[in-house]
């Protein structure tokens, strides 16, 4: 049986697409590679974004194919053990646990073999291309390093402008869930051609999971933290539609009256509702890990180009934990001091040639059930102390919006003084709309005009 033929299930798809990239070998009647690549946090949003637009295009491309979609997770294959609600989502979409599926998966550091062979074949018909999902602009070095040209992207965060003459589509909106637009992509596609089959029922699991958690399932607090849009609830509504039309038809349910259609809709919601709590555990789950392992969880890092000259380094962690509070919180754990959370934070800096590490935490406390943000800048031995002070004094500022509470400091390094390392924490964050994909780019704003300009507004999501 041809590839092509045994490839129309998802996890056929996923496995066709592993062994391409294991071997270094397109399989016949493929000419050429996609890499549809999420962002280097590689949370939930951006690998479900691009598995489904994955298998989407590979879904509708024409017979022959000309092109094999590669669906790539934007980290090394270690770092996936990290995400307790990725593998929790892969076992509910494709059971049992742990997900048969996982062999199958491709990760930043399996491409070595296709990139060398593209290295060594300078025909620009062997040069990779990418479709970017829940990010706009590519930062893969070595994609960059080939040359390799940008088809597509699918993204909700702020626009960088890039690849504006070769992505198409090239979607930037700002909605709750970058899934959500794969969703709307997939449903116009539908609509256009008749023989595009559906998403099936375990791909729409995955993407319902992604697009709950981004939007708090589409609830009061997704709303009022401006996380829910009509995008969203219609991708939800798509998708359960396709679940319950497999399910349906599955059982064989003759629909007279229209009940057992409303009884598996009620179903359906019910199941999403169960299955975006189970999400949500699994996320905070945090037993187990270090905190260097916290820190690289969920981690993005962007170099910033300074208008005065040269570079800052800068990387974004989000935790999903507290650092104070009281007992069992990070703090507490690294024997209550702030200063041995400075050396944390520090050493995993170091590690990266990081300039500027910010920390974001978010958490709903088992307690009260409250939903409480905290924030620390961390400023590294040498780098220019006017510059982390006016850094500082911006994510303080109204200009930023972050409502902060009183600063804590802890101070030290071989510098010591003036050019010694330098953590801040605030334990309150008032605005708890102001996620990593808004405070991104005021940081990086703030640090190219050197350290204290006032960021642009923000947009709603």
């Amino acid at each position: 049986m041809s590839p092509l033929a045994s490839s129309k299930s998802v996890s056929a798809f996923l496995a066709l697409a592993k062994a391409a990239a294991s071997s270094g070998v397109l399989p016949a009647p493929y000419k050429h590679a996609t890499f549809v690549m999420g962002n280097q946090s590689a949370d939930l949003d951006s690998i479900v974004s691009a598995i489904s637009y994955a298998f989407l295009c590979h879904s509708r491309a024409p017979t022959p194919p000309p092109t094999l979609h590669i669906p790539v997770i934007n980290i090394p294959r270690r770092d996936f053990a990290l995400r307790p609600d990725c593998l929790h989502l892969l076992s509910h979409a494709f059971p049992p646990s742990p997900s048969p599926v996982l062999p199958s998966l491709v990760f930043a550091d399996d491409l070595d073999l296709l990139l060398d062979a593209a290295e060594k074949d300078t025909r620009s018909s062997k040069t990779p291309s990418v479709a970017l999902t829940d990010h706009n602009r590519l930062t893969h070095a070595r994609l960059t390093t080939l040359g390799a040209r940008v088809v597509a992207v699918l993204d909700h965060h702020a626009d960088e402008g890039a690849h504006r003459g070769t992505a198409a589509p090239r979607v930037v909106e700002a909605v709750g869930s970058a899934t959500s637009l794969v969703a709307r992509e997939w449903e116009r596609a539908a609509t256009a051609a008749s023989s595009l089959p559906p998403p099936p029922a375990s791909l729409c699991w995955m993407m319902l999971g992604a697009i709950a958690v981004d939007t708090v399932n589409l609830g009061e607090v997704g709303v009022a933290a401006g996380r829910v849009t009509d995008v969203d609830v219609a991708a939800v509504e798509f998708l359960e539609r396709q679940i319950a039309a497999a399910e349906a038809e599955e059982s064989a349910a003759e629909e007279v009256d229209g009940q057992s259609t409303v009884a598996l809709a009620s179903s359906i919601r019910a199941r999403r509702d169960a299955l975006f709590e189970a999400l949500g555990r699994a996320k905070g789950d945090c037993a187990g890990m270090s905190s260097e392992d916290l820190l690289r969880k969920d981690y993005k890092e962007t170099v910033v180009e300074v208008s005065s000259g040269g570079t800052v380094r800068l990387g974004i962690s989000s935790v999903p934990w507290r650092l104070g509070g009281g007992t069992g919180r990070w703090i507490s754990r690294e024997g209550g001091a702030l200063g041995a959370v400075r050396a944390t934070v520090s050493g995993f800096a170091a590690a990266r040639g990081l300039d500027v590490v910010v920390v974001m935490t978010a958490r709903t406390d088992v307690a009260d059930g409250a939903f409480r943000r905290e924030l620390a800048v961390f400023t590294r031995a040498g780098f220019a102390a006017a510059a982390g002070e006016a850094l500082v004094r911006a994510v303080e500022s109204e200009a930023y919006g972050l409502q902060l509470g009183e600063r804590v400091e802890d101070g030290g390094g071989s510098g010591g003084g003036a050019d010694g390392e330098r953590l801040v924490v605030w334990f309150v964050q008032g605005n708890l709309k102001e996620s990593r994909k808004l405070l991104q780019p005021k940081l990086i704003r703030t640090l190219a005009e050197g350290g204290g300009a006032a960021p642009a507004p923000s947009a709603a999501l």
